[in-house]
């Protein structure tokens, strides 16, 4: 017989060790753009998954932001050892000055459990100033619009839950007031409804644990700085989206030199920074758009079905009054004494009564399993009766 020293293998108990490791789910986490497969295990029955496609390229010369990526989180069940095809989406390209080209939106993440495909859709491309096609996009979240053009919408096409919100449009008594990129936990603002410098900012997106710990996905993009100095450039949204670009001001309050905008995180789904319109001497590229961040896709294969406790997890959570209970069900059977014999003559006596019960609800919402007491009498027979008592 195995040995099992201070039973630290196996709970005291001699025999074979046990070595599952329980409350302790494995995360796959696809980072790459493109293609791959994750291939659950033997006893898995259901898993977590987090997709979220790639973020907008933000917009060129007091360009908006870019939307987030589309963001979607699903518990499904799953075959064992089924192959979970994913599909990492990358991030769009900001906007070019220079041949007058607008940004890119986002590009798509998916995944396939049980023949079905679930898509998140690529974040929504940021306005450019400029002539030509540079309206914002729609998406998974919406790019910002510039100055009065249209803003692009969000969760596009639609899905339930949402996966996205709208971007924002600029100020509207300024053209070159851009918006910033929508996010998955908000939408940006539109038309002045935020006031001052924070129309341009990046809406923020969601947070979320799947990992173990909580970190933010799928923020928009801020828009770029714009003139006159009064205007600032906007802030990127929680969870990866890039900020503005900076243009230096028209006079000495305002001399901070050109700051490019920020390309949206990678493997976060961010939007990318609208660009500025700079003063000055003009280098190459310094009011072009940033790029958006690239999504990712995260499976987590749960050991235990859910709502099924570790017997550790549910005595700690009993000690500490937070078990939840509507109740518990039992059978019983009760019988009462039975009456003593009469004296002289005298007749038997009557039995105990009796009273039998099937999935009966106890009262009390937690008494059980040491919780609360249920109070039990037993009843004793009755004496026999002896002359001249009956």
């Amino acid at each position: 017989m195995p040995s099992n020293k201070g039973g630290s293998l196996n709970g005291g108990i001699i025999g074979k060790s046990n070595t599952t490791s329980f409350g302790k789910d494995k995360v796959t986490s696809t980072t790459s753009t493109g293609s791959a497969t994750v291939t659950v295990g033997t006893a898995t029955r259901f898993v977590e998954v987090l997709s979220v496609a790639g973020g907008g390229g933000g917009g060129f010369d007091y360009g908006a932001g870019g939307g987030a990526g589309g963001y979607r989180s699903l518990s499904l069940p799953v075959s064992a050892s089924e192959a979970i095809p994913v599909t990492v989406g990358a991030g769009g390209t900001g906007g070019n000055e220079g041949p007058n080209s607008a940004a890119t939106s986002g590009s798509n993440s998916s995944f396939v459990v049980g023949g079905i495909t679930y898509t998140s859709a690529g974040g929504g491309l940021g306005g450019s100033g400029g002539v030509g096609p540079n309206c914002a996009a729609a998406g998974g979240s919406g790019g910002g619009g510039r100055g009065n053009g249209s803003l692009g919408a969000g969760n596009t096409p639609p899905v339930s839950p949402p996966q996205g919100n709208p971007g924002g449009s600029g100020d509207a008594p300024c053209n070159n007031k851009a918006g910033g990129g929508g996010g998955a936990g908000a939408s940006a603002c539109v038309a002045g409804a935020c006031g001052g410098n924070a129309n341009r900012n990046g809406a923020d997106g969601i947070a979320n644990s799947i990992t173990g710990s909580s970190v933010y996905y799928a923020g928009g993009g801020g828009a770029g700085k714009c003139s006159p100095g009064s205007c600032k450039h906007g802030t990127g949204g929680q969870g990866g989206g890039g900020a503005g670009g900076q243009g230096c001001g028209p006079g000495p309050s305002n001399p901070a030199p050109s700051v490019k905008g920020v390309a949206g995180t990678a493997n976060t789904g961010g939007g990318g920074g609208g660009a500025s319109n700079v003063c000055g001497p003009v280098s190459p590229g310094d009011r072009d758009g940033a790029n958006g961040g690239s999504g990712i896709v995260i499976v987590k294969e749960l050991n235990k079905a859910s709502g099924v406790w570790s017997m550790q997890s549910q005595m700690s959570s009993l000690q500490q009054g937070l078990w939840p209970s509507a109740g518990f069900s039992v059978d019983y059977l009760v019988i009462a004494g039975g009456g003593g014999g009469g004296s002289g003559y005298g007749g038997g006596g009557g039995a105990g009564g009796f009273r039998i019960s099937y999935d009966t609800p106890l009262a009390g919402s937690a008494e059980f399993l040491g919780i609360g007491t249920h109070t039990i009498t037993v009843g004793a027979g009755g004496t026999g009766g002896a002359p001249p008592s009956p």
